[in-house]
């Protein structure tokens, strides 16, 4: 095995965004060259019990670097990028024709198949077979408790399969219908509503969109329209558990990752902690927060509500959500030069994905919304472009290391509307066939604990009582999904 790469592989620097190539030569440095092709060692942060999974995954592995590679290829034509690019998915090829299903997209193998569907683009056969390597993971239905997450969990699975594989209607109903059960087998219920999942360094469990709720509830809206399964119960479950965690005062749903402190404190040592049940110095000092950015903040959660606010329209679940965009949208359009200075570099926690995430709200917003986010959108184009290289812990990562800021750049800079990896599904319309939509089935001591669907005058109402505060809109929305409902 060699160390980095040999001087065939240097970079040309042509006109790409500043410090771009500079990335990218540091991606050329690092790369492993072994007899199966090129890949990357995982940062430090990942190298201990989800090195396993993650050195194979879009957003902490070699794939997500892969798949910045693509972009910097798109842009610059450089026959050298190329060959590795080639190299490396030929690594990565090799091990997931072995490798079992991992649940999740950004850290499970459907991430797998947005790499291997963006580089067919480019590389038509690049990587041949993958798809039907897909189909026949899904058919052995792996059973057992799932996480339900985005990143970690069956709605990861459900987006990519949904995205990425051109399955066949009988196809969709032997391979998604299972997924689709293990999904709603993994709702969590609370005095408050429902959540999926809860992580050992989460102070509560999140509503977010990388681990929490608003991840769940994406994966929903598509489903609601490439499958005809409605979830209203569950949605409005969902609903109700943010509800409770909303602050007026910041006029945001807290970040119950605490990124900023975690970040402080180390991430890994605090899990490690935890774990061992030494957590009152942890829970003690740290609070949830007032965040804003993609993977853990706001954005994300306006992502999911303006899709199910499309794909559930003049419904209950989508007059809500539309409620919670608009607070989503107010507290985004307060972003500060304060708010900007806590965002890193990164597409999980920073600005990177903050303004490729935001530039995707708004293209789903109406004008009348969406001129509100456009000088914050300008301000987070001119800071991005400001932001210079750092690497922390040898992250060279998609989601969480430098291969992100420069993805960010070369996305933020391209005049292609092609979905980024913050919103794969982008292109896949949403709301279109809700008027065939039938309720997904779930099970009946669920259902009894779940709220009952209010009728679209009752949610019209409690919307129209209190135009004043949105915190209040929100409370007497909630008050009345929970009212016929003792969950506990």
């Amino acid at each position: 095995m060699q160390s980095g790469v040999s001087e065939e592989f240097r970079v040309n620097a042509p006109a790409v965004p500043h410090g771009v190539a500079e990335i990218v030569e540091m991606l050329v440095d690092r790369a492993k060259i072994d007899r199966h092709g090129a890949y990357w060692p995982l940062g430090a942060n990942y190298r201990q019990a989800n090195a396993a999974s993650f050195d194979m995954s879009l957003g902490f592995g070699s794939p997500g670097i892969v798949l910045t590679l693509l972009e910097y290829y798109r842009q610059t034509q450089d026959a050298e990028i190329a060959e590795l690019i080639q190299k490396s998915v030929a690594w990565i090829s090799r091990r997931a024709d072995k490798a079992p299903l991992q649940h999740g997209f950004y850290a499970g193998t459907a991430g797998l198949w947005y790499l291997f569907r963006e580089a067919d683009l480019l590389f038509p056969g690049i990587s041949d077979g993958w798809m039907q390597r897909a189909r026949t993971l899904l058919a052995e239905k792996p059973q057992g408790d799932r996480p339900s997450n985005l990143t970690t969990g069956v709605a990861g699975t459900l987006v990519g399969a949904l995205g990425f594989l051109d399955l066949s209607p009988d196809e969709e109903v032997a391979f998604l219908d299972p997924l689709l059960d293990q999904l709603v087998a993994g709702t969590k219920l609370l005095t408050e509503g429902v959540f999926w999942d809860f992580n050992p360094s989460s102070l509560r469990p999140p509503v977010s969109f990388v681990q929490g709720n608003a991840g769940v509830e994406y994966c929903l809206a598509y489903v609601r329209s490439r499958l005809r399964r409605s979830y209203s119960s569950l949605l409005l479950g969902s609903f109700g558990y943010a509800e409770s965690l909303f602050d007026e005062k910041s006029g945001n749903w807290p970040d119950q990752d605490a990124v900023c402190q975690l970040k402080q404190l180390k991430q890994g040592e605090v899990e490690k902690q935890i774990l061992k049940g030494r957590v009152e110095k942890y829970f003690g000092s740290v609070q949830a927060e007032d965040s804003i950015n993609w993977g853990t903040g706001a954005l994300g959660i306006l992502l999911s509500r303006a899709l199910l606010s499309d794909s559930y329209a003049d419904e209950p679940v989508g007059l809500k959500a539309h409620a919670d965009w608009e607070r989503a949208v107010r507290r985004l359009s307060r972003t500060s030069e304060q708010d900007f200075a806590k965002l890193d570099s990164s597409l999980l926690y920073g600005v990177g994905g903050f303004a490729i995430g935001l530039d995707s709200c708004r293209s789903l917003l109406p004008d009348s919304e969406g001129v509100g986010l456009q000088p914050v959108l300008e301000q987070a184009r001119t800071v991005l472009a400001e932001r210079k290289p750092v690497v922390e812990g040898d992250d060279m990562s998609l989601l969480s290391g430098v291969a992100g800021l420069a993805y960010a750049k070369l996305r933020m800079t391209s005049d292609e509307a092609r979905p980024t990896c913050l919103h794969p599904l982008a292109a896949m319309s949403v709301g279109q066939e809700s008027d065939r939509a039938v309720e997904g089935s779930l099970d009946p001591m669920l259902v009894r604990r779940l709220p009952a669907s209010m009728s679209v005058p009752a949610v019209r109402e409690a919307l129209a009582t209190t135009p004043v505060s949105l915190r209040a809109v929100g409370a007497a929305v909630t008050s009345r999904l929970l009212k016929k409902s003792e969950i506990g």
